[in-house]
């Protein structure tokens, strides 16, 4: 299954040993993730196969950076200084107009905080409920078929279970009482919205501990990163974090279930980015009461000049008035570069 947004299915009988092609579609992106398993005749023989996959070489280039003029430190720290202030003021306001009142400290007893605990837990806060790897097993049903459905039989109090909508199959869904979205780490990295029909699918005895955030920090970050496209309000958020023996993530944790998933990232072919970016000359802009925290403003990586050797190039700031900085690269037609770094300021009563 390739875990794009066409979620197209191969599926083809082959010779063991062998060698086999698949006729798989025009995939567009940096790299698309197949979710590969072997269905024997017999129940155990998935287990005894191997698939290794050729993927396409890219060929070298030797290129020649004599006359590159390459960036100074100096500048490299002044946009990480920059960065870190735009980001600062953003997550400033999005706390006190989005964000969640800070609770009295948590307290959890007998908490061993491994490496990728304390990652989360700086990053997120502390867990309001820890269910451990022994507790996790003494309460795994016999009967189970998933992650999922050993919470529904046995940790209700703790999480809700519900439908996927429009699946088919009627696949769970774990998510925390009192939250409008529920997150999901596994072994401290986000799982992407793609993966969630697959939380279920790994094997509770891989699982070291489950832990709920039902207040956590900085969630809105991760929620944007699902939801780029989200404007205010925003819900409340709460996160389910998984960690795994593997330590690996959910392609790791999958790797180790029984039914033993090959994961292969695959290379595909790219398109050229294309940078969103709102026009309030347009009527649909010029009304609009959101607040404007775009970071960065403008991104155009095919800027042509014109014959008098002058661009004119036109964009709309945000609305967080402070110091900007402008980054311009370019090449001449005989394979020379050179880049320009300058900036300017937007005042509060120039916004």
């Amino acid at each position: 299954m390739a875990m794009d947004d066409s979620r197209d299915l191969y599926i083809k009988n082959v010779s063991v040993p062998g060698n086999f092609q698949l006729p798989i579609l025009d995939t567009y992106g940096s790299e698309v993730t197949f979710l590969v398993q072997p269905n024997g005749e017999k129940k155990d023989e998935k287990k005894q196969y191997k698939i290794a996959f050729n993927k396409p070489s890219i060929p070298e280039v030797d290129f020649d950076f004599s006359n590159y003029s390459f960036f100074k430190t100096e500048v490299i720290l002044s946009k990480i200084d920059t960065y870190r202030e735009i980001k600062k003021r953003t997550d400033d306001f999005n706390f006190k107009y989005y964000g969640s009142t800070e609770l009295d400290e948590v307290i959890i007893d007998a908490y061993k905080m491994t490496p990728l605990r304390k990652q989360v837990a700086d990053e997120h806060g502390l867990p309001r409920e820890v269910i451990e790897e022994k507790e996790l097993k003494e309460k795994t049903p016999s009967w189970h078929y998933g992650l999922y459905s050993v919470l529904e039989a046995s940790f209700q109090d703790k999480m809700v279970q519900t439908r996927f909508d429009g699946d088919d199959d009627g696949r769970l869904y774990s998510y925390i009482h009192g939250v409008d979205t529920t997150l999901f780490l596994v072994d401290g990295k986000l799982v992407l919205l793609d993966m969630y029909p697959y939380i279920g699918e790994i094997d509770p005895s891989q699982i070291t501990s489950l832990e709920v955030l039902d207040s956590p920090k900085n969630a809105l970050a991760l929620y944007l990163r699902l939801y780029p496209q989200a404007r205010p309000p925003y819900p409340t958020l709460g996160i389910i974090s998984i960690y795994t023996k593997a330590g690996e993530g959910i392609f790791g944790a999958l790797n180790k279930t029984e039914k033993k998933y090959d994961i292969v990232n695959v290379p595909v072919f790219s398109e050229n980015s294309r940078f969103e970016m709102p026009d309030y000359a347009d009527d649909d802009f010029s009304e609009s009461t959101l607040i404007d925290l775009r970071v960065p403003l403008y991104f155009n990586p095919d800027i042509q000049k014109g014959k008098d050797g002058k661009t004119v190039i036109e964009f709309f700031n945000s609305d967080m008035a402070g110091d900007y900085e402008i980054l311009i690269e370019g090449s001449s037609g005989n394979g020379d570069f050179w880049q320009k770094t300058f900036g300017y300021r937007v005042k509060e009563d120039e916004k």
